[in-house]
């Protein structure tokens, strides 16, 4: 796998594009949540889109996020995506935030992944 494979992949992730995010997703993917939702992991490639797709419209307007990569790093095995979301919430304020994912790879699939956010600044910007 490759550094444009994890940009492509956190790009369809932010952007909504299910469709990209399923072509890349293994079906037992297992997916850690930021650890202020105090969730376990979502398990499975359908789970995950749900979550994706669930979350997405809870707080974010449709279409506005994007994610700025600041660093990337990956190798064969995985990568790590640090960068700056920015938005709309569904409340119409401008949202913006500093994300990490981290992805493993397999088969030419992604099979785990963490969402990593400054919680506090998601919590006081979603008020």
């Amino acid at each position: 796998m490759t550094r444009e494979f994890a940009l492509r992949f956190v790009d369809a992730m932010v952007a909504g594009d299910l469709a990209t995010v399923a072509s890349m997703l293994a079906q037992d993917v297992v997916w850690h949540l930021p650890p202020f939702a105090k969730r376990p992991p979502v398990c499975g490639r359908d789970a995950v889109l749900s979550f994706a797709r669930e979350a997405q419209a809870a707080y974010y307007q449709a279409g506005t996020l994007r994610l700025e990569p600041a660093l990337v790093v990956a190798d064969a095995d995985g990568a790590a995506v640090l960068g700056t979301l920015r938005g709309r919430t569904i409340r119409g304020k401008d949202y913006e935030n500093l994300y990490t994912f981290g992805l493993r790879f397999a088969g030419g699939e992604v099979v785990e992944g963490w969402e990593l956010v400054d919680s506090a600044r998601f919590i006081e910007q979603m008020r």
